[in-house]
């Protein structure tokens, strides 16, 4: 006799259960206002499992539920220890088996540590008292405080959980849980996107996709560009050990930003790839580079391309150049890497198609933000951004005071037209408030910088940055697509101040 029990969270592929089968857990998440999602299919490397009914409680954590479709006939003459074993399956099945595998998978996760995770198994066609008048294996097997039975009522349900996973102090968030857990797991329905960003079928078609020797990777701010790009040249460095493969940043913390998703990419996949065999630099450095194998000593000025330089593609130091945002690269050097990689290749991620040519993929989703800012047709906002006129300095004092009063460790980003304005409002925050705050180098390394609670930055130095809190300042210079690209830094709100000078 096959019981499968929570083998089934290690098997390559099982029925799709329907959420109406879990009617009394949907019930009672209905009931406690609490979030379900159902078939959910778990990924690592080459293992794959689906888990059928998942409950998030922001006050006691993340549940779980296998389901079965056992009945009293079928078990009253087996015995659990003579199950037939899955080759797939953990040398000891039992109720804790997938809690276990979930916990692993969310301690490699960032930032969800503290979220609890407890594990049931849900017999629709079974009854409590049923449990009783079974061999006493599957009392062992299935201790009745883990397991929901058909006959189970609300209270009785509640008590089960609250007993596995009791009431916290602080409440967990959704949106960063989900994330965390399922970023680099999950393959999912669409219920379930709304809630984090997962992988879509115009993300897995890049992913999967011959690029060739010029692509075009288009999508919004916060669809997912840099992390693609990343796992593109992970695929290809697989695929290829020797070939020189190069990324490029539009500054040096965007760099180093990318540089730390590269080496968790890793991590995470076990991928036996060294971290230093896939360069990332700035298009400055990259023509530094050149100059310096072509001309034998420093360029100067800084990113200066030279006709011998152009003479000599051999000495370029790619063989395939990833260009993330590449819509902030000048026509110049654009071209200058299109003719250096004639026989190599070029791709691109930017926000905008353009003139430029190659194949040619488009991200139509962002899941950056828990909510969308990205521009309508009409020019409109998300209504969760606020807009303020008047003095941006005095605005954005007295904001700043708000937000670091009522939100303890907020995470705050204050994003001005250039880089003179960003240090004087700087020296005023300075004066008036009194707090740590980091005026933002793109040209230094993060280990000279600190990144922490409050940061100030130029419009055209915030590639790869993301804050919970976005404060943008708009003197009439900033333009469309630099307003979007700062308002699209936030992970919690924005804030768009039109600066009038008194």
């Amino acid at each position: 006799m096959d019981i499968p029990l929570f083998s089934r969270f290690f098997k390559p592929s099982q029925p799709v259960i329907r959420p109406k089968d879990f009617t009394p857990l949907l019930e009672y998440a209905r009931s406690h206002a609490l979030r379900t999602f159902s078939n959910t299919l778990i990924c690592r490397h080459n293992w794959r499992s689906t888990v059928p009914f998942l409950l998030f409680d922001a006050r006691r954590g993340l549940f779980l539920f296998d389901a079965v479709p056992w009945d009293f006939a079928t078990l009253r003459r087996a015995k659990a220890a003579n199950a037939p074993r899955d080759p797939n399956a953990p040398r000891d099945v039992s109720v804790d088996a997938p809690h276990q595998l979930i916990r692993r998978l969310l301690d490699e996760a960032d930032d969800t540590r503290l979220c609890p995770v407890g594990s049931f198994l849900y017999l629709p066609n079974l009854d409590a008292g049923a449990l009783e008048a079974l061999d006493p294996s599957f009392g062992r097997l299935l201790p009745a405080s883990r397991v929901i039975f058909r006959d189970d009522t609300q209270e009785e349900i509640h008590a089960k959980l609250s007993a596995a996973l009791p009431y916290r102090d602080r409440s967990l968030e959704a949106q960063e849980i989900l994330a965390a857990l399922f970023r680099h797991y999950v393959c999912h329905p669409d219920a379930l996107r709304r809630e984090a960003a997962f992988p879509t079928a115009a993300q897995v078609a890049y992913l999967e996709a011959d690029l060739g020797r010029r692509s075009r990777l288009v999508g919004g701010y916060g669809s997912g560009k840099s992390t693609l790009l990343l796992r593109k040249a992970l695929q290809e460095r697989l695929a290829h050990p020797r070939r020189r493969i190069v990324i490029t940043a539009p500054t040096t913390v965007a760099c180093e930003l990318m540089t730390r998703e590269l080496l968790i990419l890793i991590d995470h996949a076990m991928l036996p790839v060294d971290p230093t065999s896939i360069r990332i630099m700035t298009p400055e450095q990259l023509v530094d580079e050149h100059y310096l194998k072509c001309h034998g000593h420093p360029s100067h000025p800084r990113g200066q391309v030279t006709q011998k330089m152009i003479k000599r593609p051999g000495l370029f130091p790619a063989e395939t150049l990833y260009c993330d945002d590449a819509q902030l690269l000048s026509a110049h050097y654009r071209d200058y890497f299109a003719q250096q990689l004639q026989e190599g290749r070029l791709h691109l991620a930017l926000t905008d198609a353009g003139e430029t040519q190659g194949e040619h993929y488009r991200l139509p989703h962002r899941f950056r933000s828990p909510y969308s800012v990205a521009q309508s047709d009409s020019g409109l906002l998300s209504e969760q951004l606020q807009r303020l006129d008047g003095n941006a300095y005095i605005h954005t004092l007295l904001l700043l005071r708000r937000l670091l009063e009522e939100v303890q460790g907020v995470e705050i980003l204050v994003v001005a037209p250039d880089d003179s304005f960003a240090a004087a409002l700087a020296e005023e925050i300075e004066g008036y408030i009194g707090c740590d705050l980091q005026l933002l180098d793109p040209h230094k390394s993060l280990l000279n910088q600190d990144m922490g609670q409050l940061l100030i930055a130029g419009a055209d130095d915030i590639s790869g940055l993301q804050r919970r809190h976005v404060i943008v300042i708009d003197d009439g210079t900033l333009g469309a697509r630099r307003r979007t690209h700062a308002l699209c830094r936030a992970g919690c709100h924005a804030y768009l101040i039109s600066h009038q000078s008194e």
